[in-house]
């Protein structure tokens, strides 16, 4: 690359590109598996933006009400549970983004004391649940959360932040796995 284009691309952000990103009514409805007509409706509703082009924001308002919707939850209540998610997660961005160094590296050794924890837990389970799909699936999971990159120490050349944002979604999922893994041993 030349220098003009590093110099550029320099303090280039994900955020940055993201703002910049948007989608047709078409393109939303493939990826969210909404119809054309229920983005119509949600946008009349104010729900979403009333745009002809979507931002990143708006696709994964829809994806997350889509998905409360599939697991049974009422519109109202899949809203209010996308909005909540949503705003806890700016809230948690925000709270990242005024911490100091030691402060984030506090939280991301909470963040692996509760890894730690919910690995545990996990393997408490698996003697347990004869599920061999489930545990297929589980083990997907989690190789799908790169927990050695996650686990390995910050340095400081590393993003804090992002490495305390990556640990905090790894653990949610993982969170989301077990609680699945409990509900079916209780059942067997």
């Amino acid at each position: 690359m030349s220098d003009g284009i590093v110099a550029h691309l320099k303090g280039l952000t994900l955020a940055d590109l993201a703002g910049k990103i948007s989608f047709s009514a078409d393109q939303l409805a493939e990826i969210s598996g909404v119809s054309r007509r229920q983005l119509a409706y949600w946008g009349q509703r104010g729900i979403i933006p009333a745009d002809s082009r979507y931002s990143l924001e708006a696709v994964e308002k829809v994806v997350l009400i889509k998905r409360a919707l599939d697991s049974g939850a009422t519109l109202w209540r899949a809203i209010q549970l996308a909005e909540r998610y949503l705003g806890d997660r700016r809230a948690r961005e925000e709270a990242l983004a005024h911490m100091s160094e030691d402060e984030l590296r506090k939280a991301l050794d909470d963040q692996l004391l509760r890894l730690q924890t919910l690995a545990g837990r996990l393997r408490d389970l698996l003697p347990i649940h004869t599920g061999i799909v489930r545990l297929m699936r589980l083990a997907r999971e989690l190789e799908q959360l790169e927990l050695d990159d996650l686990l390995s120490r910050p340095t400081l050349g590393g993003s804090l932040p992002q490495q305390t944002r990556d640990l905090e979604l790894a653990i949610g999922r993982l969170e989301e796995l077990l609680h699945e893994l409990e509900t079916a041993v209780a059942r067997a």
